[in-house]
């Protein structure tokens, strides 16, 4: 899943590296992400402030994704694939945590969900979104650990994608 963010920035390595079986998946995009427009403003670092989340649950993300077969990474010697069926769920995956949302409108290589509301342990814990989260686009929703999470392999359609929840 790592390497999937990584291989589109590596241009080249040294010519005697061995070259390494990773599983590449097509990129995800979220079209809306809330924090670009709020990255884009010129602004200073404010550390020691409280600041609002720059979303809530109930929030639409939208996304669009690759198609299969893209050359990535190190001389493009890498090429996506998936081995999932057809786009159902949104797979919103936090340090402990893997909640699934619907996809709606799926149309080719695009389709919106609404960001899950809820917390992970009892009311007034942590947020099922809070902070970063990794979101990827799956044909199923497996039930999924921190301890199994290459489980979720054979459903990747395309992802993971970064979310800054706040």
């Amino acid at each position: 899943m790592q390497w999937t963010l990584l291989a589109p920035h590596i241009v080249s390595c040294p010519a005697g590296n061995p070259h390494l079986n990773w599983t590449n998946f097509p990129a995800l995009n979220i079209t809306n992400d809330p924090t670009e427009a709020i990255l884009a403003r010129d602004t200073l670092l404010v550390i020691s402030s409280n600041a609002s989340s720059f979303t809530e649950p109930g929030y639409e993300v939208h996304f669009t994704w690759d198609s299969p077969g893209k050359s990535v990474g190190p001389n493009n010697s890498y090429t996506t694939r998936t081995l999932a069926g057809a786009p159902k769920c949104a797979a919103w995956i936090a340090q402990l945590n893997v909640t699934y949302t619907e996809l709606y409108n799926i149309s080719r290589n695009w389709a919106y969900t609404i960001q899950p509301n809820g917390t992970i342990y009892r009311p007034g814990t942590a947020n099922v979104v809070n902070g970063t989260q990794f979101i990827l686009i799956t044909d199923s929703n497996p039930y999924i650990t921190p301890a199994n999470m290459s489980y979720l392999d054979p459903h990747f359609i395309a992802g993971p994608a970064m979310y800054q929840a706040d």
